[in-house]
């Protein structure tokens, strides 16, 4: 593999990568290349699962950083490219990133919503799949109605109302996406708590005094509207405790 390096470092120069960042791919190509056990590994074998295989090993030795087959897409792309990748290298995608994408695909054919709709979509809900997309989806089949409300308890807060709705508008979508693709037995999309958000929410709490006589002020009480208004208001006035001057 060592043969590829020169037009890999090439290629991650001419994408914009920073030094330090080009280092590091190469160390990473250079632990690949000699696993396992110090034997070169040839790039015609490098397949999705020997990725996998060589990131989990990674993560088993305490690396911290670049331990995924997400890490590896700059190499398989470059390799893919010059046409000396081995079979099924293409998709150099985590399991979770696959089933995102045919979730915006969805979104975008079937839903009729737009590219940049579908991408907020998708943004609003991986982490809620991530967490809970075990080996070949396993842990989605097991999903329930306490998994979903606590998503929304922890992930709401400190957004601000319209966030937070788009938040359980995008789960619930994703969630009659997983039925409809067989991932779940039975669409858990009603199980999605709503947002509170109070049409009349911002209204003030109470009037300054100037405020309350303006608004007594403003009843026309040369007619029966306006003093139907005027007793009604003043009534509300005094019932508040509200000291306001009435006006003659």
């Amino acid at each position: 593999m060592e043969d590829y390096a020169p037009g890999f470092v090439a290629e991650l120069t001419a994408q914009g990568y920073k030094p330090l960042s080009v280092t590091s791919q190469l160390q990473l190509v250079a632990q690949l290349s000699e696993w396992p056990d110090g034997h070169d590994l040839d790039v015609w074998n490098l397949t999705l699962p020997v990725c996998e295989q060589f990131c989990a090993a990674r993560r088993a030795g305490g690396s911290r950083n670049l331990f995924t087959v997400k890490a590896l897409a700059p190499l398989m792309e470059y390799l893919s490219d010059l046409g000396v990748s081995g079979p099924a290298s293409d998709p150099v995608q985590e399991p979770v990133e696959v089933l995102l994408q045919d979730y915006s695909r969805y979104l975008t054919g079937r839903r009729g919503l737009s590219l940049p709709t579908a991408e907020v979509y998708v943004r609003m809900v991986r982490p809620f799949v991530a967490a809970h997309y075990g080996p070949d989806g396993s842990g989605l089949a097991g999903l329930c109605a306490a998994d979903i409300s606590r998503f929304v308890l922890v992930s709401a807060p400190g957004r601000a109302v319209a966030s937070a709705k788009l938040l359980v508008t995008a789960l619930r979508s994703v969630l009659g996406f997983l039925h409809v693709q067989g991932y779940l037995p039975s669409s858990l999309a009603e199980a999605v708590p709503s947002v509170a958000g109070w049409r009349l929410t911002p209204l003030p709490k109470a009037l300054e005094d100037g405020q309350v006589t303006r608004l007594l002020a403003g009843c026309d009480r040369r007619t029966n509207r306006g003093r139907r208004d005027f007793a009604i208001l003043l009534m509300l006035v005094r019932l508040a405790c509200v000291p306001a001057r009435s006006p003659r």
